[in-house]
């Protein structure tokens, strides 16, 4: 929540504010889309974790409860499993793998295991589709390996790797 967030800083909070109110506006104009709640990890496994709201736990004993997930909106519309939406051949994770990208959940590793996991947050909970809604969240956590300890150019390989893999993403579900 914003006090969380913000820490009692004025400026913070205004920018927490106008933050998910563009995202409010944006899901009030369309009529389904997906939020990316972008952020970055350091569990040193060089994998993008994707948080759908379901725990370690869940995942590592094959409970892809897309009722619980935040990508609910995404397998009724479809009429896709939980596995399927969520570590299937279209899922983020799928797309992420193809462009040369270690994830999980994905058709390689559909659960989490032993690693260290972040199923999201506040962002994921509050616009995706687990409670409401017809638009989908998903938490992106990637690794530090790219984003920091190889340098600038393999970031920039990264940034292209992962738009690219979001865009399929929302190419092959949302349109």
């Amino acid at each position: 929540d914003i006090s969380e967030a913000a820490q009692g800083n004025p400026a913070a909070k205004e920018a927490w504010r106008e933050y998910h109110g563009f995202i409010d506006e944006a899901k009030q104009r369309e009529r389904l889309g997906v939020v990316i709640d972008l952020h970055g990890q350091s569990h040193r496994r060089n994998s993008t974790e994707l948080g759908y709201l379901l725990s370690t736990d869940q995942l590592n004993r094959g409970d892809y409860n897309s009722e619980q997930s935040s990508v609910r909106h995404l397998a009724r519309r479809t009429g896709r499993s939980g596995k399927d939406v969520i570590a299937g051949f279209q899922s983020l994770g799928a797309y992420l793998e193809q462009n040369g990208y270690k994830a999980f959940p994905s058709p390689r590793q559909p659960s989490p295991g032993r690693q260290a996991y972040f199923p999201g947050f506040y962002t994921v909970e509050r616009h995706g589709s687990r409670d409401q809604g017809s638009f989908d969240s998903i938490s992106v956590e990637t690794p530090r390996e790219v984003r920091i300890d190889a340098g600038r150019a393999t970031r920039i390989k990264f940034g292209e790797a992962l738009g690219k893999s979001i865009a399929q993403f929302y190419l092959a579900n949302y349109t």
